[in-house]
């Protein structure tokens, strides 16, 4: 039996309803556009600005929504680089609940000297990946010397004498003559060493001889030594008392003599 043709109206509606159906269709299944994540807040910081080899660095910092909120849970990445573009350190930390995070670690002994770059990326599903940088230095020590001083305080009246012990200590092989100089003495005093150029881990003994008229006061005696490219200093405080005055009592106050003859009083000295 053979079907009947469709009267070209009815051909034309269906062609229009189907067309519909798939406009929908594709319209419904159109991947629609993502809402933008929102960017973590990073902080990273050293403990301290410069460090030398063979020290402990702590890194620590803070990952903020974008609304000031600590978030926990954050997967942060910390990368530190030396100043010749080699690694130093590679950490993976967590958040704790205060959005708080650290590392340490202790720098080589043969550490490059210069700046070493912190470098952090901080991620959480349901965000952005924030990102920060810090930067610290590491200066290589060279040898050197200290100088101390015993005692670092002391008490006289006017017209004694202090001694102060200077010691010159080598560090890290430090082997140059120290040459010491000093400033601050009290007026009217004069200052010497028993040895003006001292060797490494040796002692002189500085002595300071007051005038009677010296003004009572505290003085900060700072004595400086000078060796090896290095100027170092260090000070003692000194105390200068004045002279206690002294009451003088006779006894008796008055006595009657007659030529030639001889009497005693008695003198007695008060401080």
């Amino acid at each position: 039996m053979l079907e009947e043709p469709m009267h070209p109206r009815l051909r034309r509606r269906y062609l229009i309803q189907v067309l519909a159906v798939m406009a929908t269709f594709t319209l419904v299944h159109l991947p629609q556009p993502c809402a933008p994540q929102p960017q973590l807040q990073v902080t990273v910081g050293t403990d301290k600005t410069q460090y030398s080899p063979g020290e402990k660095v702590t890194i620590a910092g803070t990952v903020l929504s974008p609304s000031a909120q600590p978030v926990p849970d954050v997967e942060v990445s910390i990368q530190v680089s030396n100043p010749l573009g080699g690694v130093a350190r590679i950490a993976f930390e967590t958040t704790n609940s205060s959005g708080q995070y650290t590392d340490q670690f202790s720098l080589e002994q043969q550490t490059p000297s210069g700046t070493y770059n912190v470098d952090v990326i901080a991620s959480k599903e349901g965000y952005s990946d924030g990102v920060a940088e810090a930067i610290f230095q590491v200066q290589t020590e060279t040898p050197d010397f200290t100088v101390t001083l015993q005692p670092e305080f002391q008490s006289i009246t006017q017209g004694q004498t202090a001694h102060i012990s200077v010691t010159i200590s080598a560090k890290l092989g430090f082997n140059q003559p120290v040459e010491l100089s000093y400033t601050n003495v009290p007026p009217l005093s004069i200052c010497t060493f028993s040895d003006p150029v001292v060797q490494p881990n040796s002692t002189s003994t500085a002595t300071i001889v007051t005038s009677p008229n010296t003004p009572p006061d505290y003085y900060t005696v700072t004595v400086t030594g000078t060796g090896g490219g290095k100027v170092h200093s260090a000070s003692a405080l000194l105390d200068i008392a004045s002279v206690p005055d002294l009451t003088i009592s006779i006894s008796p106050a008055t006595r009657s003599l007659l030529a030639g003859e001889e009497t005693t009083f008695n003198v007695t000295l008060i401080p």
